[in-house]
């Protein structure tokens, strides 16, 4: 029995030129930050929409992903609604689309990201990443690993401290390279108005009623500083942009910050700092106790630190003994992150000791700071929140709040506040050369 063929003239809905650049690329990942209204959906509607009808077949599946069910449905709608009936079905309760090809699109919630694990994807939408929980995104990826499928992250702007932002910014960065796989796109009110799909009256009476934050961030797409963020993101994007730019030179004492892994599905992480330089970030999964003090022993041997600190919480203070043991030239310390700190006048604990001296690094004019450029590291930094007590010293909050706010633990910022335990003294070379100078020491 022959396959009957059906031959359908299609023609792609008007798009203005930006939405066109934004998202039909050939990138895998593309990141835009939009105004409201400014056409992101309808863009991205037609993107997946072409993509199941032009490349799928039984079998093939395309999500698109949303906050919540309700958001989600808005997409479902849209596309159900203007493709011919004649060449679709559909499931309102599971809440699916399938074409004649026997391709299916799947309208899906962010909430549960435990339920994003699993099946085969060939192409997504992920709508409005900026209000979406970190662990959904990394659940969502996962599901491309197989096919390699494309992605299209879409979002308007809602402050800094949040892992969408950071991750444009790091797209952002690389935009010019012409080997990136990703690209970023921002698209304002002024763009949408340009392309006669706002009115700029309309424009401006929002503008004269909203809040300089609200209409920069609702209106142009301008991610204002988010008050609650510890470390605000200004401070992480110049240290990174010193880093791409190597302007910054090492000097003083390297010391080695390490954060064992906690259990099942944690990673292990290792940062090595010389003054005003983060030199090396690394994050190991599945790495076990025995793994991390084998890698350790080897970072040691190579970069013959002046000092290692290493999280001695859980399985760390058996770590940071044995590490003395088999390397007993290298200063090895192993606090952990509840005791008191060593200025407890100003903090509640080491732990926020750590960070906060981390945070004074980074924000100091006088040194100015360089980090490598790690999208992970960059959203760690700026997630963590300050918690209000009465006494007056800083607290930060726990990895339990974090994880109810959609993060994971923060290992890489973890294992680099580790380099910030203690302050570390160092005899630079003329001082060993001359013995009577070595009262004047250098502290980092």
């Amino acid at each position: 029995m022959t396959e009957k063929i059906i031959e359908i003239d299609y023609e792609r809905p008007f798009l203005y030129p930006l939405q066109e650049r934004a998202f039909f690329n050939d990138k895998r990942y593309s990141y835009c930050e939009s105004s409201t209204k400014a056409g992101k959906t309808t863009a991205c509607t037609v993107w997946i929409t072409e993509k199941a009808v032009l490349e799928g077949f039984k079998g093939w599946n395309g999500w698109w992903v949303a906050p919540t069910g309700s958001q989600a449905k808005i997409a479902y709608r849209r596309i159900k609604n203007s493709v011919p009936k004649e060449f679709i079905k559909w499931n309102d309760t599971e809440v699916w689309i399938e074409f004649i090809n026997g391709a299916r699109i799947w309208f899906k919630t962010a909430e549960k990201p435990d339920n994003l694990y699993g099946e085969d994807v060939y192409a997504a939408v992920f709508d409005e990443a900026s209000r979406s929980r970190y662990d959904s995104w990394i659940a969502l990826r996962s599901t491309l690993t197989a096919t390699r499928g494309q992605v299209r992250l879409i979002a308007n702007v809602k402050g800094k401290s949040n892992w969408f932002y950071q991750a444009c910014r790091a797209v952002e960065r690389r935009n010019k390279d012409p080997d990136s796989n990703a690209l970023f796109t921002r698209i304002t009110c002024w763009d949408a108005v340009d392309a006669g799909l706002l009115d700029k009256k309309e424009i401006e009476d929002a503008r004269s009623v909203l809040t300089l934050k609200d209409f920069s961030e609702l209106y142009e797409a301008k991610a204002q500083d988010d008050e609650e963020a510890f470390i605000p993101s200004a401070y992480v994007e110049a240290a990174i942009e010193r880093g791409n730019n190597k302007s910054v030179i090492p000097y003083g004492a390297r010391i080695i910050g390490g954060d064992p892994s906690q259990g099942k599905g944690d990673a292990a992480a290792f940062a090595i700092r010389r003054g005003p330089v983060a030199e090396r970030i690394e994050e190991h999964k599945k790495m076990d106790e025995f793994g991390f003090i084998a890698h350790m022993l080897r970072l040691i041997e190579i970069e013959k630190p002046h000092a290692v600190f290493i999280d001695g919480t859980g399985f760390g203070t058996t770590i940071g003994k044995q590490l003395q043991e088999r390397a007993s030239g290298t200063l090895i310390k192993f606090p952990h992150m509840a005791s008191r700190s060593l200025y407890p006048d100003e903090y509640e604990n080491i732990r926020a000791q750590c960070y906060g001296e981390m945070r004074k690094w980074l924000i100091s004019t006088n040194d100015p700071p360089s980090l490598p450029d790690d999208e992970g590291l960059s959203i760690e930094l700026t997630c963590l929140r300050r918690v209000d007590n009465t006494s007056g010293r800083l607290q930060l909050e726990g990895k339990d709040d974090l994880k109810k706010r959609g993060y994971d633990s923060p290992n890489k910022a973890d294992a680099l506040s580790l380099t910030f335990a203690e302050p570390v003294s160092f005899y630079t070379e003329a001082q060993m050369k001359y013995p009577q100078g070595r009262t004047n020491r250098n502290l980092t």
